[in-house]
């Protein structure tokens, strides 16, 4: 079975296009921590994501660089010649599923609700027939 599960930040803004036939493809960097510290330093991995149709479109809207994302998808491998001759091995992730983790705005910090105290019947409305909450089923 082809699954891989990330968490990371991306590297870089999405950077999308779109098909001949006018589908969407959008192209994700992340980077993803590393559970232990080489030499003391944080380490990370990095991956190209590779999303398309409206997810790709809702993940170029609202990403930007910096925002932590959670994937899961599919690896596919592939290889091109360069402009130098050379063969170069390619690693993507195809998503299936996206989410975002970050606020949507990460500058504004959250207030806590206080809940409110409300009459038990104030701003309900009942369907025609039923005069309060004690005839509601539930």
């Amino acid at each position: 079975m082809n699954v891989i599960s990330l968490v990371g930040n991306l590297t870089s803004d999405p950077e999308m296009r779109m098909t001949a036939d006018g589908k969407a493809i959008t192209n994700l960097r992340i980077a993803v921590n590393r559970a232990f510290k080489k030499q003391g330093e944080d380490s990370a991995d990095y991956f190209r994501v590779v999303c398309f149709g409206r997810k790709a479109e809702v993940c170029n809207e609202w990403l930007r660089k910096g925002k932590k994302i959670s994937v899961v998808g599919s690896v596919k491998t592939g290889s091109y010649e360069n402009a130098e001759g050379n063969r170069v091995l390619t690693f993507d992730i195809y998503a299936n599923d996206i989410q975002f983790l970050s606020p949507r705005n990460e500058n504004s910090q959250q207030q806590a609700v206080k809940p409110e105290v409300v009459d038990d019947n104030q701003g309900l409305q009942f369907p025609s027939g039923v005069d309060n909450t004690e005839d509601v089923p539930f």
